[in-house]
Parts: C-alpha cells; sequence; structure tokens
C-alpha cells in the first residue's frame, strides 16, 4: 500500500485533518475543531464516529479548505 502525497500548491482541494487519539465511544458531536497548537485545555481523545461526521460534513464546506484543523473535545 502506497501513500498518496498531494503537495499544497498542487491546484487540487484538500483537508488534513487532525484528530487526537481514536476512542469506541459513541458520537458526542460537541468537539473542539480548528484550534491552534497552543489550545491547553483539550483531552487529546475523540471518538471515531465524531471524526468520521466531520470529514463528511467537509464534502459541502469549504470552511476548512486547505488548511489543517485539528479535532479533539
Amino acid at each position: 500500500m502506497g501513500v498518496l502525497f498531494i503537495g499544497k500548491n498542487s491546484g487540487l482541494d484538500w483537508t488534513i485533518v487532525r484528530p487526537g487519539s481514536f476512542t469506541d465511544e459513541p458520537a458526542q458531536g460537541a468537539y473542539k475543531q480548528g484550534f491552534s497548537g497552543a489550545e491547553k485545555q483539550l483531552t487529546l481523545k475523540i471518538p471515531r464516529a465524531d471524526v468520521a461526521g466531520f470529514m463528511v460534513k467537509q464534502l459541502n464546506d469549504d470552511s476548512y479548505l486547505h488548511q489543517t484543523p485539528g479535532l479533539s473535545y
């Protein structure tokens, strides 16, 4: 299995989602997104279902187009 790397200047649309550690809990829905690296009040854990929900939303939302938002609680 290979890794596909798309450069930031490729001309393609992209969003790189950076979740905390995955959990198997049900989706909670009230996660933090797009926080800075200096954010101190995070658990750094997030249910897989919330990450999947965020990614599906990005298909029709360009709020994080060409960005690398973090996801956590």
